[in-house]
């Protein structure tokens, strides 16, 4: 999933009018707001849809391994935020409790991923403790080898939806038009404008 946004707005006329006669001043005063609506506003609007909706760790969502942002630079007005919708989650850490059971449960230990959706067993599973978190397996076979660690893509996936990428979108634009003319009312002060 990619979220793009273009700069294509009358909103903007006023200030880059005034802006162009400063060289190169406008599209450091774009590239920059851009910038920082993307890291900002993209980021909280990403965490905010998933969070409201899932029970999940920030770092999961937001982490290296689940989105990139590339930024503008002056010569290039062309920022995006990609959110990899192939990123997977462990299982282990939706356990509920979160050290794993206390006995060994006889169905499979509880997971809570979806808040609406309350514990669910994961059949066949079982829990492995180890000293950076709780892990969940499942075996592939009926022998005891060999075993598969579980995952989840629900909360990415969440975010693919296009109502949520409208409002992740939404708060995003918003908060370029604030940053642009934060960035341009600093520039034309610089200018003397």
């Amino acid at each position: 999933m990619t979220i793009e946004f273009d700069i294509n707005t009358k909103r903007l006329e006023e200030k880059t009018d005034r802006l162009l006669d400063i060289p190169k001043q406008m599209e450091r005063a774009v590239s920059g707001a851009m910038n920082t609506a993307l890291e900002r506003k993209g980021k909280a609007a990403a965490w905010r849809e998933v969070k409201d909706e899932f029970n999940v760790r920030k770092l999961d969502i937001l982490g290296k391994d689940h989105v990139d942002v590339f930024k503008a630079s002056p010569g290039r007005l062309d920022a995006r935020m990609v959110i990899h919708g192939a990123s997977n989650i462990s299982l282990g850490h939706f356990l509920r409790p979160k050290n794993g059971p206390k006995r060994r449960p006889k169905v499979g230990p509880t997971v809570l991923v979806k808040r609406s959706a309350g514990r669910k067993p994961v059949k066949g599973a079982f829990v492995k403790v180890n000293p950076g978190g709780a892990v969940v397996f499942k075996r592939e076979g009926t022998a005891r080898l060999p075993i598969a660690k579980m995952f989840t893509s629900a909360p990415i996936r969440h975010l693919e939806k296009d109502d949520v990428q409208d409002r992740i979108y939404r708060d995003i634009e918003e908060g370029f038009f604030q940053e642009f003319e934060r960035y341009a009312d600093h520039l034309m002060s610089k200018a003397g404008l």
